[in-house]
């Protein structure tokens, strides 16, 4: 009962979870296995939410770069996709980009990137589709990046009829990463925030 009084209003469950641990809670001899769905349903809340987002924190990117080589930032001068594929190259990168107004692209580039790793053709890839799409592609949002209309209208049109895989933003990334390599890269690689970097590895 103190449990549950305690900790339901802040943990994210489902009401059946919950119903299931409040009717424990109200017996003399309550039952572990009630908590069975809560732990599952916490579970996947801290893989799919919070531990990718601890993976983007700045606690954890502080670490990576105190034992980052040297050589791998070197690396990042000669290819492009060794930064966007190194996540303390993406941090730098980002903040780079910030600064100039351009983050939206590499921003989706990681969105794609997760997306990916969702189960291919699933509900949970086309609500992600969907999301990417309202964050990314819907025309006058915030985070708005630009792609030819053909190309946006096959993305909209596959979403609209459920027709979702893998490869559904394939062709928007290679349109997003040829627009950060013609100018963002190369600016990039001359900034303070790449050559400051390179200075604290040394």
């Amino acid at each position: 009962q103190e449990f549950f009084e305690k900790y339901s209003p802040y943990v994210n469950l489902s009401s059946v979870a919950l119903q299931k641990i409040k009717e424990t809670a109200a017996k003399d001899d309550p039952d572990p296995a009630a908590f069975l769905l809560a732990v599952k349903e916490v579970n996947r809340l801290l893989e799919n939410d919070q531990f990718p987002r601890f993976k983007r924190s700045d606690v954890y990117i502080n670490f990576l770069e105190k034992v980052m080589p040297r050589s791998y930032a070197d690396k990042w001068a000669t290819s492009f996709e060794a930064l966007v594929g190194n996540q303390v190259g993406r941090y730098y990168f980002r903040y780079f980009l910030r600064n100039i107004h351009a983050e939206e692209n590499l921003r989706f580039w990681e969105a794609v990137i997760e997306y990916k790793q969702t189960k291919n053709k699933s509900t949970a890839m086309l609500n992600m589709g969907r999301n990417i799409q309202k964050q990314y592609l819907v025309e006058g949002t915030t985070n708005e990046i630009f792609l030819p209309f053909g190309l946006r209208q096959v993305i909209d049109n596959r979403i609209e009829t459920k027709d979702v895989d893998s490869t559904l933003f394939d062709e928007a990334v290679k349109h997003v990463e040829q627009v950060l390599k013609n100018d963002p890269y190369v600016r990039f690689l001359q900034s303070t925030e790449y050559n400051d970097l390179l200075v604290k590895l040394k």
